[in-house]
C-alpha cells in the first residue's frame, strides 16, 4: 500500500471512528424502549414535509451553483446539476469532507466542464455559505435572546466573568498587550511563519474568502445569487422548523424557535463525520435539553428522525442520480456551449489554490510533475514534455511567473510574459496542467501537487533535484530525461539577434 493511500485509509478511519464514538456518545444513557415508541408515534407527515423541502433546497443549491458555472462559457442541464449535488451528499455519507470534489468530478463526467473550473466555484459557494451561517447564528443570537441567548451569556460569558481573572481592568490591558505582542511577533517572524504548515493552511483559508468575495463582487448576477442563497436557508429553516412538530414535547416550538434548532443541526453537519451522523444528534439533543430543558431522549427522537428521514432519501435519490448520470445519459451529455478550443487551452492553467482539491479529485491516477520558465518553446522542449507526459496519466508543469525568471535568468528575461507562455504550454497534448509559481524553486508548489514522479533535465543528478525529498518520502521515483541536442532556449535567442 502507497504512503497516499495509507493517509487517505488512516483518514477515513479516524472519521469513522469519530461517527462511531459520537453515536454511542448520543445513545448510551438514552432509553430505547422511550425512543422507539416515540419513533412509533411521531406524525411522519412532518417528517415527509421536511424531506420535501430538503429536495427543494437540493434543487435550490443546483441553480445558484449553475451561476457561478455560466460565466465561465458553459451552460450545463439543471437536471445534471441536480445529480450532481445529490451525488456530493451521498459522497459525503461515505467519505466526509469528499462531497465537493465528488459534484464536481460527476458534472465534469456528465457534462465535461473542466474539473478545475467548477472546483472554483464550489470554492465561491463554501465561502458564501460560510458568512451567511455567521450572519445567521448571530441572528438566532439576538432574535432569541431570551432562550438561545440566555444559553450563552450564562453558561459562557457569566462562568467566564465568575473567574477573578477574567474580571477588572487588569484583565482588559493584558488582553490588549497580548494582543499587541503577538501582531509584533508575528509582523518579526512573518516569513517564518508563513513557512509553517498550518499556518498556511489558515492563510490560505483567509485568502479564499476574500477571493470568494471578489468573485461575488463581480458577479453580474448578483441578485438572482442573493435570491437564491435566501431561498436555500428558508428551505433549511424551513425543513428543522416543520419536523419539530412530529413530536409532543416540540409541537408548540414556534419558527424562531426552528431557527434556534437549525443553528444547532448546522454545527452538527459540519463536523467531520460521515454526513454529520453522530455529531447531529449529539449537539443537536443536548442543546435543545441546555436551551429548552427538552428531554435528551426527546432530543434525539428529533435529531433521528429528521436526519435518518434525510440520509434515507439522500440514499435513494443518489442512486437515481447515479443511474440518470452515468447509465442512462446516452450519447447526449450536455446542452452546454460549445467549448472553443481556446476555452479548453484556458481551462489548462489552473490556480495552486486549487490544487488540494484538484488532487483529491485526480486519486489513483499517476501524476508527473516537472517546471521550468519555458520562455521560446521550442523542439526539445516538446520531445521533453511529451516523454514525461508519458510516464504517467497527467502532467502538471510549474512555471516561473516573471519576477521568478527575472531573477533567475537576468533582466532582459523573460522574453514573453507569464500568460502567454502559460498558454503556449497549455496548448501542447503532452500538457494537462499549467501552474504558475513566484518562488526560485518549485519546492512550495511541489509540496501542493504531491506527484507520482518528479521528471528534470539529464543534466541533473536525481538526488539535486528540488522536491526529491517530497517524492520520494511519499513512495514516488524521480527521472531524468536527456535533452534534444541543438535546441536550447539561448540558442534560439542567440540566433534571433544574429539574423
Amino acid at each position: 500500500m502507497t504512503r497516499k493511500r495509507l493517509n487517505n485509509f488512516f483518514k477515513f478511519a479516524i472519521f469513522f471512528l469519530l461517527t462511531v464514538f459520537l453515536l454511542w456518545f448520543s445513545f448510551k444513557d438514552a432509553h430505547l424502549d422511550e425512543l422507539l415508541a416515540g419513533l412509533r408515534a411521531a406524525n411522519y407527515a412532518w417528517v415527509l414535509a421536511g424531506v420535501l423541502l430538503g429536495i427543494v433546497a437540493y434543487f435550490v443549491r443546483a441553480l445558484r451553483w449553475r451561476l457561478l458555472i455560466e460565466p465561465l462559457g458553459y451552460k450545463p442541464r439543471v437536471g445534471a446539476m441536480y445529480n450532481a449535488v445529490i451525488l456530493g451528499y451521498l459522497a459525503n455519507l461515505l467519505f466526509p469532507r469528499f462531497g465537493e470534489v465528488a459534484r464536481c468530478g460527476a458534472l465534469a463526467k456528465s457534462d465535461k466542464i473542466p474539473l478545475n473550473k467548477l472546483v472554483g466555484t464550489v470554492v465561491v459557494e463554501r465561502t458564501f455559505d460560510m458568512l451567511c451561517l455567521i450572519a445567521i447564528v448571530l441572528s438566532a443570537f439576538f432574535l432569541r435572546i431570551d432562550t438561545f441567548g440566555k444559553f450563552l451569556r450564562e453558561n459562557v460569558f457569566r462562568k467566564l466573568a465568575e473567574k477573578e481573572y477574567f474580571s477588572g481592568g487588569l484583565f482588559v490591558w493584558l488582553l490588549i498587550a497580548a494582543v499587541a505582542l503577538l501582531a509584533v511577533s508575528a509582523w518579526m517572524f512573518r516569513k517564518r511563519l508563513l513557512k509553517n504548515a498550518a499556518l498556511q493552511k489558515v492563510w490560505k483559508f483567509v485568502k479564499g474568502i476574500g477571493d470568494g468575495l471578489k468573485t461575488f463582487a463581480a458577479m453580474k448576477r448578483r441578485r438572482r445569487f442573493l435570491a437564491y442563497s435566501v431561498l436555500l436557508w428558508l428551505c433549511y429553516w424551513s425543513m428543522s422548523w416543520v419536523a419539530l412538530f412530529a413530536i409532543p414535547a416540540t409541537a408548540n416550538f414556534g419558527p424562531l424557535d426552528g431557527l434556534v434548532v437549525m443553528v444547532l443541526g448546522s454545527f452538527g453537519v459540519v463536523t467531520p463525520t460521515n454526513g454529520g451522523l453522530g455529531a447531529f444528534h449529539a449537539i443537536t439533543s443536548i442543546g435543545m435539553y441546555a436551551i429548552y430543558a427538552i428531554p435528551e431522549t426527546d432530543g434525539l427522537l428529533y435529531a433521528t428522525l429528521t436526519h435518518e428521514s434525510q440520509m434515507l432519501f439522500i440514499i435513494i435519490l443518489g442512486i437515481v442520480a447515479y443511474v440518470q448520470l452515468f447509465l442512462f445519459s446516452g450519447k447526449k451529455t450536455s446542452t452546454m456551449k460549445r467549448t472553443t478550443c481556446l476555452e479548453q487551452i484556458r481551462a489548462k492553467v489552473a490556480s495552486r489554490d486549487l490544487l488540494p482539491n484538484l488532487r483529491a479529485a485526480w486519486g489513483d491516477k499517476k501524476v508527473v510533475f516537472t517546471n521550468g520558465c519555458f520562455d521560446i518553446v521550442h523542439r526539445g522542449h516538446v520531445e521533453y514534455l511529451a516523454k514525461a507526459a508519458e510516464l504517467g496519466d497527467l502532467l502538471v508543469v510549474g512555471l516561473n511567473t516573471d519576477a521568478s525568471t527575472r531573477r533567475l535568468k537576468g533582466a532582459s528575461r523573460p522574453l514573453q510574459d507569464e500568460a502567454s507562455r502559460a498558454m503556449v504550454l497549455a496548448s501542447l497534448q503532452a500538457v494537462s496542467l499549467v501552474v504558475l509559481f513566484d518562488e526560485d524553486t518549485p519546492y512550495e508548489l511541489i509540496k501542493l501537487v504531491q506527484p507520482d514522479i518528479l521528471v528534470k533535465g539529464a543534466d541533473y543528478r536525481p538526488e539535486d533535484i528540488v522536491g526529491y525529498d517530497i517524492v520520494v518520502a511519499r513512495g514516488g521515483r524521480v527521472e531524468t530525461i536527456p535533452f534534444v541536442d541543438g535546441y536550447s532556449t539561448s540558442s534560439v535567442v542567440a540566433r534571433m539577434v544574429c539574423e
